[in-house]
């Protein structure tokens, strides 16, 4: 995700204006090095990034916090194991996804998957969670509730596992 901060992107992307005066010094030490950077260059600005249209008015800070905040939605990507080969799994995901994004964002929503044994609640749980996470600043999933917390300390483990992720 390249960041563009105070440069225009057009100008990385043909090395024009100072890219193309510091790219005219630079390629008679450096010749085949200078086609190599300005590959490199044409194609990182060929990439959406962060620049001055889509950044907010205010202080560096904050603009950094921003950009941390995105990547860290794409390295955090720790997904939970779902089937092999989830044939059909959509078809329960969509809308189970769309009653917990419908309300907007300050709305609490709690689900409750129920059925027998081995006929994938765990699996539809496991795959809206890896739908979802990355939305929320913090994201826990608490699997096999009923079996933890009817052992000995089972309710403190469970508490304590959920605060862990805070």
């Amino acid at each position: 995700m390249p960041v563009f901060y105070k440069v225009d992107p057009s100008d990385v992307r043909h090395q024009s204006n100072n890219y193309a005066k510091a790219f005219k010094k630079h390629e008679k030490r450096f010749k085949e090095k200078v086609k190599t950077w300005k590959a490199a260059l044409t194609e990182a600005s060929n990439i959406s990034g962060w620049d001055q249209l889509n950044i907010a008015d205010g202080h560096e800070a904050e603009l950094m916090k921003k950009i941390v905040d995105e990547v860290l939605k794409i390295v955090n990507q720790t997904c939970l194991q779902v089937a092999e080969h989830p044939i059909g799994l959509n078809s329960y995901i969509e809308p189970i996804s769309h009653l917990l994004n419908d309300g907007g964002l300050n709305v609490v929503r709690i689900v409750g998957i129920y059925g027998p044994g081995g006929i994938g609640k765990t699996t539809i749980a496991n795959a809206i969670f890896n739908d979802m996470f990355r939305n929320f600043e913090g994201s826990s999933f608490l699997a096999n509730v009923r079996e933890v917390s009817s052992e000995y300390n089972g309710v403190a483990l469970l508490q304590k596992q959920l605060l862990s992720y805070v």
